[in-house]
């Protein structure tokens, strides 16, 4: 059974991330992943959390997004010769407020066009799917992780459930395993990811998503 090693959600200093986007590619590649996805936030404006991202440059934002996509295409191509490796395009669409019952990140994969924070969550879907991206709900519920919760799309996870191609689930230890799930919800899909700041290690890099190709071959 053929298996492909994947993370779908990394950051880089394109926005909150630690680490350049070349050297996360080195990282990745030298783990002998064979995909990976860059996922750098686009923050609302909207809220007081979202402005200070902007004012720090840790957002993407409409004016530096070609240059964004520009450095993501000539990573993908040096991804692909010197390691054989995938790169996708992505953002993780960032609303962030005080409450963390409003909060809500959503990853846009194989993103080609700048979409803003700023428009509304049903407008966001409509225009992710006129580009083709994929579409996840990302830590939608309590973490160890995160600094700032973010549960709207798991309180309204029937309503929204449609929407979404995948929902990161599978670091949720708060979340009962009861409740993982739903009609809609299929836990766990893309894995954990979310690197800000990509280690390497004695097994390559900290977390790993393993997709089974069916026997197809890369």
């Amino acid at each position: 059974m053929s298996m492909l090693l994947c993370d779908f959600h990394i950051h880089t200093t394109w926005s909150d991330g630690s680490v350049d986007l070349p050297e996360v590619v080195d990282i990745y590649g030298q783990a002998g992943f064979d995909v990976i996805s860059i996922t750098d936030h686009v923050c609302n404006s909207d809220s007081t959390i979202g402005s200070w991202a902007d004012r720090l440059n840790k957002t993407i934002a409409e004016q530096n997004f070609p240059h964004y996509m520009e450095a993501l295409e000539r990573e993908a191509e040096r991804a692909r010769t010197r390691y054989g490796m995938l790169l996708i395009p992505g953002v993780e669409i960032t609303k962030n407020y005080l409450s963390e019952e409003e909060s809500a990140h959503v990853l846009l994969l194989d993103l080609k066009r700048y979409v803003s924070a700023d428009l509304g969550w049903e407008e966001i879907f409509r225009e992710a799917r006129r580009q083709g991206a994929l579409v996840v709900a990302c830590h939608p519920h309590h973490t160890d992780h995160e600094i700032h919760d973010t549960l709207y799309f798991w309180n309204h996870r029937q309503k929204f459930a449609p929407c979404f191609d995948a929902w990161f689930l599978e670091d949720a230890p708060a979340v009962p395993e009861e409740r993982r799930g739903g009609e809609g919800v299929h836990p766990g899909q893309p894995g954990r990811g979310d690197h800000h700041v990509p280690q390497r290690d004695g097994e390559g890099v900290m977390q790993r998503t393993i997709l089974d190709t069916g026997g197809r071959s890369r």
